[in-house]
Formats: C-alpha cells, structure tokens, sequence
C-alpha cells in the first residue's frame, strides 16, 4: 500500500489551521464551516502498446477517489481546505493529499493576506501557461495542477488605498514566498534552506471595455527559484525549471471573440503562447499554439465543446510538431440528478513513444460517475 502526500510541510501546515481557528469575525452568530465533496470511481480498458511488456503494465484501470472541502468565511477573514484521496485498484495503492489548507486574512478591501497552501493561478491560456514557471497544465490529467504550494502571499489594490474605489480600472499588486522542494511535493528542503525559498511578484491591471474591445487584462510576473541567488545544478533542476523568469500576459474579449497572448524569459530561454477562442449558443471552440526554444518546438492545441444545462461533450486534440505525434480524447457527461454525473471518456494517442514522458497506451475507453454532497 501507497500513501502519497500528507503534506511536505506539517508544521506550516499546521500553522495555517492554527489560524482557521481564530474567529473569521468578532461577531458570535458566524456561521461553523460549509463542508462538501463528492465520491466518485473511473474504470475502463487500455489498450497498451504492443512493445510494452505484460508485467510492466495493467490493461485496465479503476479509481474509487473522494474529496471533501471546507470553508469558513467572516468579515474580515476566509478559510479553506480541500482534502483528496484515491483508492487505485489496478495497483493495489491509497493516495491521499490535502490539496488545499490556507487563511486569508482581509481587513480593509485594498489588502488581503493568505497563508498556508493554495494554488497560484494566472495567465488566459487553457492547455499552455507560458507566463506562470510555479505551475503546469495538463488538459489530459485531472489532477494536474489540484495542490497548492505551501508559502505566503500579500495582495495590493493602490487604487483603493487611493479612495478611488469607482475607478474603472483595477490594479492589483501581489508578492509571495514559497518553501523550497520540488511541485509535486514529494521531496522537502533540509533544514536551514529557507534561504532557498521561491520569492514570486505579480501585477495585474484590469481595463474595462472600449467600443469592439471587451475587457481587457495586461499582467506581468517574474520568479526568482532561490532567494539566495545561488544557481540549482543542472542535475536538480526539474524539466523546464529555470533560476529565474520574467513572464506577461494579456487576455482581451475584441468582437465576441476572447483573445489571449502569454510569454516568458527564463534564465537559458524563452517560450510564447496564443490563445483564441468564441462562445456561440451551447458552442465553445478554443485554439492554442505554443513555441519553446528549449528544444526549439511547437505544439498546437484544440478544444470543441457542447454544453447544455444537463449536458456535455468535450473533444480535445494536442500535435506536437516536433516529434509528429498527437494526443485526443472524447468526454460525454449527463447530469441524471442535481447530486449524480455520469460520463463516458475515451482517448486515443498518436505515436506515444514520441512522448515525454512516454505514453503507454495506444487508446482507451472508460465509464466514470461522480455524486456531490
């Protein structure tokens, strides 16, 4: 059996759920937390690749997984925690993780403090996130980018500070540290390494609509890996991690059509992304392509959508110019009650030895339920 990510910092952990039990707000009638969550279980077939040995792999797959959520908010203050764990019966192993435990604390409307672990999301993109290192997108995964990194952040709003709270425009200016180790949270930092933590600096400024040009979005971000200023070696540094990285974005609605552009330097390189994509009726349609000049590649990226109030079909499609392969999959769901989804999911891989990390399967097929308390 496989235990997987309690959390890589119990003590800061333990801080940020010291917090949440400080009363959110003086007032004695604050409501107790809102708890909710869902269980669910995916099974299907794989159809693996003819080169990959039998006792290296399962050609089925089934994953009973639970998660539970709580939530507490006050007048000055909100606390959360999402807790995930997964039974994968293929393999015989429990994961479990607390994706999410953090306080923010909110005095005034023009600052906000947040501590203990909480995703650090920003940029217009869907499948590519060029401007933000601290994270990594998946379309084909469902629990990519689910746990947060363990830190502090600070968040500024000048412009009410300055009373001019009916301002058009919206600027917010956001600083964060993040404890030191890897993203996925499997290795700590020793002790006396703080100096080594992640530091990570944000601006956002929003805009309000111009005649065809719909609100508007520019953001900028850089992130320095160790404060010290010492350089990882090249031996431990993760695929894609870079000392430093200055990246921007701007996401704009022009005509009905929401357009998005992304770029970063790093240390040894850079990468862009862009974004299109339009909303008619119960129709979405998205298209993305990215650049990386660490290896000098492009990928593209498409999604179509039908949604309806019960209803939904989701086709994905990812080709990676450089190495001629491509990566699909096909989602259905149906809403049976307000609490039951069911869904069909399918996936087909083109040339997944081209892949990196290599993909085992050639296709697969699979039935999925999820209820929601």
């Amino acid at each position: 059996m496989k235990a997987i990510y309690l959390g890589r910092r119990p003590l800061f952990l333990a801080l940020a759920f010291a917090l949440a039990a400080i009363p959110a707000s003086a007032e004695p009638a604050d409501l107790p937390a809102q708890i909710s969550g869902s269980v669910g279980n995916q099974s299907g077939y794989i159809g693996l690749r003819e080169d990959i040995p039998d006792e290296l792999a399962y050609d089925w797959y089934s994953a009973t997984e639970a998660s539970a959520r709580a939530e507490r908010t006050g007048e000055t203050g909100r606390f959360y925690a999402a807790l995930w764990t997964q039974f994968d019966a293929a393999s015989g192993d429990w994961s479990l993780s607390i994706d999410e435990a953090w306080a923010e604390w909110t005095p005034e409307d023009f600052f906000a403090g947040k501590l203990g672990r909480f995703g650090v999301q920003f940029g217009p993109c869907l499948a590519f996130n060029s401007a933000n290192s601290l994270v990594t997108k998946d379309t084909f995964d469902d629990r990519a980018n689910k746990v947060g990194l363990d830190g502090i952040s600070l968040e500024f709003r000048p412009l009410l500070i300055a009373k001019k709270a009916d301002s058009p425009l919206s600027l917010a200016l956001t600083a964060g540290v993040f404890l030191p180790g890897d993203a996925s949270g499997e290795t700590a930092p020793e002790a006396g390494d703080i100096d080594q933590a992640i530091a990570h600096g944000r601006i956002m400024l929003f805009v309000p609509g111009i005649g065809i040009l719909g609100p508007t979005e520019f953001g900028l971000a850089g992130t320095i890996r160790r404060m010290d200023g010492s350089e990882p070696e090249s031996g431990d540094r993760d695929e894609g991690e870079s000392a430093r990285d200055l990246g921007a974005w701007i996401s704009a609605d022009a005509g009905g059509f929401v357009l998005g552009a992304e770029g970063t330097v790093r240390t040894e390189e850079y990468g862009w992304a862009f974004s299109l994509n339009r909303k008619i009726g119960d129709y979405l349609a998205i298209i993305e392509t990215r650049y990386e000049s660490e290896p000098d590649a492009w990928q593209g990226f498409a999604q179509l959508s039908w949604i309806t109030e019960d209803s939904g079909v989701t086709l994905n499609a990812l080709y990676d110019f450089a190495v001629k392969a491509a990566r699909t999959s096909l989602e259905a769901s149906r809403n049976v009650t307000d609490f039951l989804v069911l869904e069909v999911k399918a996936s087909w891989n083109y040339r997944p030895e081209r892949w990196t990390p290599e993909l085992l399967a050639d296709y697969t097929a699979g039935l999925s339920f999820e209820y929601f308390f």
